[in-house]
């Protein structure tokens, strides 16, 4: 029977701080700052950490890439790419309020230079 509401799967904020709490050994493991945020399947965030010295405007774009990646279905990173070859998005990107069209990482969303520390982060998990 189709009642016309959606129903979507997101994280629970328990599986959230466990992530945090495996991410910030992971930097504390590499010896970098970060600022880490998980968002629900919606962009809301659910969990936030960041290292001692990381800079204050690294605690807003952490979480407006987590909010723009699960809003889009991709990580941000791959913004970058795609406007590349389409002018007019990449016109339009800059008018999309908290898109931060710059490489980052996610637990299921990564890139070669971050393989290393999500395969520790998984273990950890």
């Amino acid at each position: 029977m189709n009642t016309g509401v959606l129903q979507v799967s997101t994280i629970t904020n328990s599986l959230a701080r466990t992530i945090i709490d495996a991410a910030l050994a992971a930097a504390e493991a590499a010896g970098q700052r970060f600022a880490i945020a998980v968002v629900d399947a919606v962009g809301n965030l659910s969990a936030f950490a960041d290292t001692d010295g990381v800079p204050v405007q690294a605690i807003q774009i952490s979480q407006d890439k987590a909010y723009i990646a699960a809003g889009f279905g991709l990580p941000t990173a791959q913004w970058h790419e795609l406007k590349q070859h389409d002018a007019p998005l990449a016109l339009g990107v800059p008018a999309v309020d908290r898109l931060v069209p710059v490489a980052g990482e996610a637990p299921d969303q990564h890139r070669r230079r971050g393989r290393r520390r999500h395969r520790r982060l998984r273990r950890a998990l």
